[in-house]
């Protein structure tokens, strides 16, 4: 390792404290990299970890002008070298933003703002998808009970019932026959 990489510095840009402290356990094997937490919650696990230089939390940013300030300002307090998102929500901050924020920290390689929005929505990315000619599972847009019934018939069973956005398999539910579907 170099000597510069012995003082390598990452800002981990927390959402929620959801994944951060598996990333952080991760990060913190590597020798001489010095991690550093921003997060939008005042108490995530990762506040504690042992491999976490520093821990910081937005302020009163509440808007995306305020957090991108907010963000720059923690990365020239510890030195960051690298900002590095952990959750959608920051992967979608530092996408919109990329090109305000690469003139003072470096950045992971970011999607396009309208690419993350597909991929994220799961009904989007099933039409992008087909489009593309990439089979995908049938997939139909719950809107109303009168469009379910009518849309269930072109659906395969058993199915399953996801929000259109989230992950972790939160929320997604097994149908095995139209009858139990309609009546959930």
């Amino acid at each position: 390792m170099s000597a510069r990489q012995d003082k390598f510095s990452v800002l981990l840009l927390d959402g929620y404290g959801h994944h951060s402290q598996k990333v952080a356990t991760c990060l913190g094997k590597i020798p001489g990299l010095k991690l550093h937490v921003l997060s939008d919650i005042r108490w995530p696990a990762v506040r504690w970890s042992r491999f976490v230089a520093s821990f910081h939390q937005f302020r009163d940013a509440t808007d995306e002008a305020g957090q991108c300030a907010e963000l720059l300002r923690v990365s020239r307090a510890v030195r960051a070298d690298v900002l590095l998102p952990v959750t959608e929500s920051g992967l979608r901050l530092l996408a919109r933003n990329q090109t305000q924020l690469a003139a003072e920290i470096r950045l992971p390689p970011l999607p396009r703002p309208e690419l993350l929005e597909t991929v994220i929505n799961k009904f989007s990315l099933a039409g992008r998808l087909e489009r593309l000619g990439i089979p995908t599972p049938a997939t139909v847009l719950f809107t109303s009970l009168a469009a379910a019934e009518r849309d269930v018939d072109q659906l395969p069973f058993p199915v399953l019932l996801k929000p259109v956005v989230g992950g972790g398999g939160t929320g997604i539910v097994r149908f095995d026959d139209r009858a139990r579907l309609l009546q959930a």
